[in-house]
């Protein structure tokens, strides 16, 4: 596992990228799917990922600041969640069925 570097936010932003991948990954095993997950075991070690992360975290405070309190974190979070899942719906309608 690579060790966490960035801000102390980039640092949390990377531990909770590993938490929901790891909880990803238990509802997988939880719904059936077995068989070894090198990928995702590397994505929950955040040797994969965590990079998205620190970014997030960043590109977040750097809002934060410029915004002057003209964006809330709630919209700007709401704003992110949106665009993650217009992301995932984009991967997954573009290559059915992949991993």
């Amino acid at each position: 596992m690579k060790a966490a570097r960035g801000t102390p936010a980039q640092m949390r932003a990377e531990r909770i990228w590993g938490e929901c991948s790891l909880h990803v990954r238990s509802t997988l095993r939880a719904r059936g799917v077995v068989g070894a997950l090198p990928r995702m075991d590397r994505y929950v070690s955040k040797d994969r990922g965590a990079g998205y992360a620190r970014m997030l975290a960043d590109f977040a405070q750097y809002v934060m600041q410029v915004s002057g309190g003209r964006i809330t974190p709630m919209e700007l979070a709401k704003e992110l969640g949106e665009m993650s899942a217009d992301i995932v719906m984009a991967a997954t309608n573009e290559r059915p069925g992949a991993a």
